[in-house]
């Protein structure tokens, strides 16, 4: 009920003597109203405050200028609900009479009791002008807005007011209510504590003060100020149901299932209690699902229509892998709320699910459209872009999530998926430094994941930075040892770092690492650095048979059989198992990098030279890259013929003597000037092609080239076989002067040489020196040995010479 404001002074005016009796008599008579008021007595009250406003309307009747009896009347007619008989009375007082500010209130009261809303407000807003001597009116208006949802005009009018009247706790409460309602949290709080200071056992006051940390996020001084309050009145149900509410923000899923029970017990109509029960059951887990389903399809049976219902139905469906199922409820819920974006959202995740990814990224782009700022969403859309292999904007979107909310466990969770895939793909793309960046931010998202903190180390190894990559591959192993992924890249960084004993120890630690695709790879690469080739050959030759090799490991099982030819053809050159092994090395020579397809050409053209094969001889000699692959092939070089200077431009040489390309090989070694030097290995070389090259000039006939190239080979030192050549050149060329003196100079060192001495005694007619030079060129058993026989038969019979 609304007080009396104090009396305005009215000067000398004094009212008449009738008018004062009538008045005194309606005061007393307001006076018995409260006292029947004081007792309980409402019928008695009205009764008092009826006859007081008809003593105060004689008063006026009697004195229309007694302004103090206008103000009592309205008081008395307000209380018994006569707003119309007042404002027939007040309105034309006040029209007389606009600055008393009493009238203005009492007709304003009144009008806004009737109804006549703006006309009450204004002559309400005029009393409150008139300054701090009636700030009633501000209650009045300040108690109106809130009550009509006008919050700000509320605020305004009630903290006036309370400037004035500040021990005015209702009005407090009322302003600390606005507050709220217009989520201005803290100013509530504020309103709220300083009512409870004046009236600590007020337990409304107390549930208000809990809503309020609820919303300010203080979840845990809001549970101790509402189970506080429950236990004082444990059957108020919102008191239960706040509660409920703040364990479920509080992500006490327990207690809030224990609590929303409660309050499902007390209201098990109420569609709220069962949608949170179902809600709380759902974020318990998978092991809650079928409860959490019967709770939900019961507040779906009492409110049919509301969307988000359907929605969490359907995200546990698809929780539960009912794709089907979770299907319709989503569709009901897009039905009920066609642009909701989590509900487009979760569509997307069911086609997802089924791999039809362009609807997928379609819906979560949508739902990514329709609310931008929600980190939740943007994670959902990268995870749909990572599986289509858009990993850029997967990276994107991820990126923008964690910016709107980097707290967020599903977030943070989904930026270490993603972040790890495009570093992944970022070291594939040999930019290491990219890869390096993405996993220190997927770190960052996912610190407790050992087998990030694997990859970084794999990164930081191709990046050259070993002893980094180690402490990290160590800290991942030791935070996590029997785990598989980073056993494996343990021993991969261990491997890169020089150590492959240690690389296959880590290995043997997690015996799950042997199961994974990339640990037979891993233990090739290992068995090569510990000089196993055939160890690698048999982890690799399964995964060839079962499908094409990546890169690496096709480059690691070229190594190995080309390790096993070099050590079975340096022993012995025609090795079955040698020549296989070379020859599985090169079918597959497109897909190797440069310097392995250099090796197998060396190798393989080595081979072929020791068996004379020219022609396989001349295709390998094609296939290497020239004095550049000296050093790439500086291992197999050693282990076969040496590496000096110039040795590939011999083993050139070499291939054109096999191929009968005597001229070309004496271009190649003339040009080396380790061919002038005597009795090194290309000098020899060049000796054998300037042979070969006189012995086709001799049988063509070309005696001229027969000489210059044994000059050439006479000036590489003496030898015998040259200086017999020569002898035998200048008998050809009918020069026989000077020849039996070089002949027999060489007589122990050249078969031939007795033969042509025959036949240059006999063109001297020294027949029975002749007949004994080819006796001894018939037992040489060199080229002529048959023929030296027949001629030294037909001399004996001629001549009659005896042996």
């Amino acid at each position: 009920m609304l007080h009396a404001p104090p009396a305005a002074a009215q000067g000398r005016y004094q009212p008449q003597g009738a008018a004062q009796r009538q008045f005194e008599q309606g005061l007393a008579l307001l006076q018995a109203a409260d006292a029947a008021r004081g007792e309980k007595d409402e019928a008695r009250a009205r009764e008092k405050a009826g006859e007081a406003a008809d003593a105060f309307e004689r008063a006026i009747e009697s004195d229309p200028a007694f302004l103090d009896a206008y103000a009592k009347f309205g008081l008395a007619t307000y209380s018994i609900d006569a707003s119309d008989r007042a404002i027939a009375r007040l309105k034309p007082a006040v029209e007389k009479n606009p600055d008393v500010p009493e009238l203005q209130f009492w007709l304003g009261n009144h009008q806004l009791k009737a109804g006549q809303t703006a006309e009450g407000i204004t002559h309400l807003e005029r009393a409150s002008r008139s300054g701090d001597v009636f700030p009633e009116a501000d209650l009045v208006l300040g108690t109106h807005f809130y009550k009509a949802g006008e919050l700000p005009r509320a605020q305004a009018a009630l903290e006036k007011y309370l400037r004035v009247r500040p021990d005015d706790l209702a009005a407090r409460g009322t302003l600390g209510n606005a507050y709220f309602k217009a989520e201005k949290y803290p100013q509530a709080l504020q309103a709220f504590e300083e009512v409870q200071r004046a009236s600590p056992d007020n337990i409304q006051v107390q549930v208000n003060l809990g809503t309020c940390h609820y919303q300010l996020g203080n979840y845990a001084k809001a549970v101790e100020l509402l189970s506080d309050a429950l236990k004082k009145e444990p059957t108020r149900e919102s008191v239960v149901f706040n509660l409920g509410q703040a364990y479920f923000q509080w992500k006490k899923f327990d207690d809030a299932v224990r609590t929303y029970r409660q309050y499902v017990a007390m209201k098990p109509d109420n569609f709220n209690g069962h949608y949170f029960l179902a809600s709380s059951l759902m974020e318990q887990g998978p092991a809650h699902d079928t409860e959490a389903l019967a709770s939900f399809a019961e507040s779906i049976r009492l409110k049919p229509d509301v969307a988000i219902a359907h929605y969490k139905v359907g995200l546990v469906q698809l929780r539960r892998g009912s794709l089907d199922d979770a299907d319709k409820s989503l569709a009901t819920a897009h039905r009920l709320a066609p642009t909701d974006p989590w509900v487009m959202s979760a569509q997307g995740t069911v086609a997802r699910r089924r791999g039809n990814l362009d609807l997928a990224g379609n819906l979560h782009q949508q739902a990514v459209d329709a609310a931008p700022d929600k980190a939740r969403l943007q994670a959902n859309l990268a995870l749909t872009r990572l599986l289509r292999k858009q990993l850029v904007e997967a990276d994107s979107a991820v990126t923008r999530a964690v910016a709107l909310d980097a707290g967020d466990p599903y977030v943070r969770q989904t930026a270490a998926t993603v972040l790890a895939t495009t570093a992944r793909a970022r070291l594939q793309d040999n930019d290491a430094a990219g890869a390096e960046a993405r996993l220190r931010q997927a770190i960052t998202a996912q610190p407790d994941a050992p087998e990030l903190r694997s990859d970084l180390a794999v990164v930081l190894l191709a990046e050259g930075k070993a002893p980094e990559a180690l402490t990290e591959s160590e800290a991942a192993s030791t935070a996590a040892p029997t785990n598989g992924a980073v056993a494996l890249a343990r021993a991969r960084v261990l491997l890169g770092a020089g150590k492959p004993a240690e690389a296959r120890a880590a290995l043997a630690s997690a015996p799950e690492a042997a199961k994974l695709p990339a640990a037979p790879a891993l233990l090739a690469a290992v068995a090569l650095r510990t000089a196993e080739p055939d160890t690698a050959i048999e982890l690799l030759e399964p995964l060839e048979k079962a499908g094409p090799l990546d890169p690496a490991s096709l480059h690691n099982l070229a190594l190995a059989r080309l390790e096993k030819a070099v050590r079975e053809l340096h022993d012995t050159k025609d090795s079955p198992a040698g020549l296989e092994a070379l020859r599985a090395a090169t079918k597959t020579d497109d897909a190797l990098v440069p310097a392995v397809q250099a090796r197998a050409a060396y190798l393989s053209l080595i081979a072929a030279l020791r068996r004379g094969d020219g022609a396989a001889a001349t295709q390998y000699q094609a296939r290497l890259p020239g004095t550049s692959a000296a050093a790439a092939l500086k291992d197999l070089q050693g282990a076969l013929v040496g590496a000096a200077p110039g040795h590939l431009e011999m083993l050139a040489a070499f291939t054109h003597l096999v191929s009968r390309r005597e001229d070309r090989a004496v271009a190649a070694l003339e040009a080396l000037k380790a061919s002038h030097k005597p009795n090194t290995p290309e000098a020899r070389l060049l000796r054998r092609a300037y042979d070969k090259q006189a012995e086709k000039a001799w049988a063509a006939g070309n005696l001229a080239d027969v000489a210059k190239m044994l000059k050439g080979s006479a000036g590489l030192g003496r030898d015998a076989v040259v200086d017999h050549n020569q002898a035998a050149l200048e008998l050809r060329q009918n020069r026989k002067a000077k020849v039996e003196p070089r002949l027999r100079a060489v007589l122990n060192q050249v078969a031939e040489a007795w033969f042509n001495l025959g036949v240059t005694l006999d063109a001297q007619g020294r027949h029975e020196d002749a007949y004994r030079a080819f006796l001894h060129a018939g037992q040489s058993g060199g080229a002529f040995s048959a023929k030296a026989r027949d001629l030294a038969e037909a001399k004996r019979r001629i001549f009659g010479f005896t042996p």
